[in-house]
């Protein structure tokens, strides 16, 4: 780009010369005698080299939004938000200006590429276009002149020289000095880098780097010092939730100084990473605080492309236990990963986060290192990956009811390479647990109270491993509770105890819909609670009655429910508050945003349609009239299940309205024969 520059012409003491005349520039020439001699002086113009404008100056010349022509202005380094590309603010006694991108003094090479460079606290001169963006003023682009350093308010003697793990443990806020290997790089949104994991031979932890100062600096493999404060870190609004757990944040570095980089590519010390699981770390309680230090396990690596985003989920050898990669720029920080889609490989897995919500709080995963080892299960412990992945799992330890749970009898996993590894149980006494072999299921059954030992085997290729557990069943504690359709009546904030039986789940939300004689509410909760109970189950809940939207129309349902008993037992809710209905009459429904509508539910004749667009796809409920319902989803996935089921059948259905916009919500789709099948969103049981 062209630029109309404004020189001044330097003059010699005593000597008369002419003045240079520029376009922009006026005349300011005065003549005055020396010794008996005259002499012109040159007073420099605004906005020239030897009279630059101050920030005020600045902002006003912004005005003229004149992106061709430079200015000289001055003033002092406040913040530098993006090292790579020397996004600043500067300041002076008279404002403030955003500079939304510097260069070295030829105008070529960026903040980031520039040796020697003005930091925080430094007076720099820029030769600048004065701009306005978005109604902001701004420097568009600021070529660096020269600089003067200003007062040095680093100390480096407030900060403890500490190994890795010791900076972990310290308390918040404290300064702390240490030293390691650059592990991984992270990245926001836009690429920009914004992050590392550093490790040393005791632990590994993040170091945040909002404005690229460290990450402009380093590479994988370097050796570093740097200075910075240890923090743990919550999404503001996620502050709550994660109170509500005892999560204590992401254990990180902030506010870095790069003291010392050897340049160099060394391997990185993994030696002090303790082999895991994925369902261990998954395991772990958010309270625990384990988050950026790495674990080595071996995991099956799925590649899961979504509505304009990649997602990754790193799961463990049964292929569905595990969490998704966290990512902050939609994705596309995760091309490294694509060579390992479908391969269980060696992950140095690190849990970054907890994502924290009212229902629960979730480890999100960072791959600090994938490797592909050609991974094969060694089929000799399959007897042991059953019965902890899949057969103990599927007790609980007490029960208040009759359980009537189906319990398998034999797994098979392609993954792994084996098949029809069986499994069979036995109690120490049936007269308080026994099992029910008949029509080819083992049902699990509870008769009298008290405390049995069953015992689970595992039988595969000839051997067998046994395992068992002590359950209990209890006295179910009484409660005095009112029926679902008097729920309606109360204020919003009164807490109150229903029984009913878990009809559904609530699809995009921590939650389930239960069923009485008198009607249904939806019931939201958390991960937790949610893994205690099962469909079909009969359970006494307490809760507060509330509209999800405060003053808005919202959705009706009790928060925060609690499962106070499991009555269990394989139950049929009933369907007697169902009311007959039409999808045309939903669809009007959601479009009156029908709050009462949120706590009933209809019976209607339709049939389910995908439909498909070029990055994402929708699932609809049809009629024969062409009307077309919308459902509550965050992605069709989450209805998949409904597209097993073709032609007009009947749906119970209700209406949702969580965000305040009413859609519609499946709670079953009931077949020809019959048969009805539940929702079973938030359901593995």
């Amino acid at each position: 780009m062209k630029n109309k520059t404004r020189i001044l012409g330097f003059l010699a003491a005593g000597v008369v010369a002419s003045t240079i005349m520029l376009a922009g520039c006026k005349n300011n020439a005065q003549t005055t005698t020396n010794g008996g001699q005259s002499s012109s002086l040159v007073t420099a113009q605004k906005g020239e080299k030897d009279n630059p404008f101050n920030i005020a100056e600045a902002v006003e010349k912004c005005a003229a939004n004149d992106a061709e022509t430079r200015y000289y202005v001055k003033g002092k380094i406040k913040k530098i938000s993006n090292v790579q590309y020397g996004q600043m603010i500067l300041e002076d006694e008279t404002g403030t200006l955003e500079v939304y991108g510097s260069y070295g003094a030829d105008g070529e090479k960026r903040y980031s590429e520039l040796l020697d460079k003005p930091q925080v606290g430094d007076t720099v001169l820029m030769y600048a276009t004065l701009v306005t963006f978005n109604s902001k003023p701004e420097i568009k682009s600021g070529w660096i002149i020269s600089f003067e350093k200003g007062k040095n308010e680093f100390d480096p003697s407030k900060y403890e020289e500490v190994s890795v793990n010791d900076a972990r443990l310290k308390a918040d806020d404290s300064l702390v000095k240490v030293s390691g290997t650059v592990a991984k790089i992270t990245y926001a949104s836009g690429m920009k880098p914004n992050g590392i994991y550093l490790v040393d031979n005791t632990n590994s932890i993040y170091v945040y780097d909002s404005n690229g100062s460290i990450t402009s600096e380093v590479n994988v493999g370097n050796n570093i010092t740097l200075y910075g404060k240890k923090t743990h870190y919550i999404l503001e609004k996620e502050q709550t939730a994660a109170a509500k757990y005892g999560y204590k944040g992401c254990n990180q570095l902030v506010d870095c100084r790069l003291e010392k980089n050897d340049n160099k590519t060394n391997i990185v010390n993994y030696d002090w990473v303790k082999s895991s699981t994925v369902k261990d770390v998954m395991n772990t309680p958010v309270s625990e605080d384990i988050s950026t230090t790495i674990y080595k396990v071996n995991a099956l690596i799925k590649k899961a492309p979504g509505d304009g985003f990649i997602n990754y989920y790193i799961n463990d050898l049964d292929g569905t236990t595990g969490s998704y990669v966290y990512t902050q720029a939609n994705g596309n920080d995760l091309d490294y990963l694509e060579p390992f889609d479908g391969k269980i490989c060696t992950v140095y897995l690190s849990a970054i986060n907890a994502k924290s919500l009212d229902s629960g709080c979730i480890w999100r995963f960072i791959p600090v290192s994938v490797k592909d080892e050609n991974y094969k299960f060694d089929v000799a412990n399959t007897n042991d990956f059953v019965l902890n992945y899949y057969a103990m799992d599927q007790f609980d330890s007490s029960y208040e009811g009759d359980p009537e749970t189906e319990l398998l009898t034999s797994v098979s996993s392609t993954l792994l390479g084996f098949e029809n590894a069986t499994i069979s149980y036995s109690s120490s006494d049936e007269n308080v647990f026994y099992f029910d072999n008949s029509d080819n299921k083992v049902v699990l059954h509870a008769k009298d109270y008290g405390k049995a030992t069953i015992t689970i085997t595992v039988s595969y290729n000839g051997t067998s491993k046994s395992q068992t557990i002590e359950i209990e069943y209890k006295k179910p504690v009484t409660y005095d509770s009112i029926n679902i359709s008097d729920v309606y009546k109360k204020e919003f904030g009164t807490e109150v105890i229903v029984k009913g039986v878990v009809a559904a789940g609530v699809v995009n939300q921590k939650a389930f819909y239960l069923v009485d004689e008198t009607g249904m509410i939806a019931c939201r909760t958390d991960a937790a609670q949610l893994a205690t109970i099962a469909l079909g189950q009969e359970i006494i809940v307490k809760g507060k009655f509330v509209n999800n939207s405060g003053e808005k129309l919202g959705q009706l349902h009790l928060e925060d429910a609690e499962i106070l008993t499991v009555l269990g037992g394989n139950n049929t809710y009933s369907n007697k508050s169902f009311e007959e209905s039409t999808l045309k009459n939903i669809i009007d429904l959601c479009t009156a945003k029908s709050e009462a509508a949120t706590g009933k539910v209809y019976i209607v004749e339709a049939s389910v349609e995908e439909i498909v667009y070029p990055k994402y796809s929708n699932i609809v409920l049809k009629d024969a009239e062409g009307n077309s319902l919308q459902l509550y989803t965050a992605s069709s996935k989450q209805y998949e299940w409904l597209l097993n089921y073709k032609g007009t059948l009947k749906f119970e259905i209700t209406v949702n309205a969580w965000n305040a916009k009413f859609k519609g919500a499946v709670v079953a789709v009931i077949l020809e024969d019959g048969t009805r099948v539940c929702n079973p969103y938030n359901f593995s049981k």
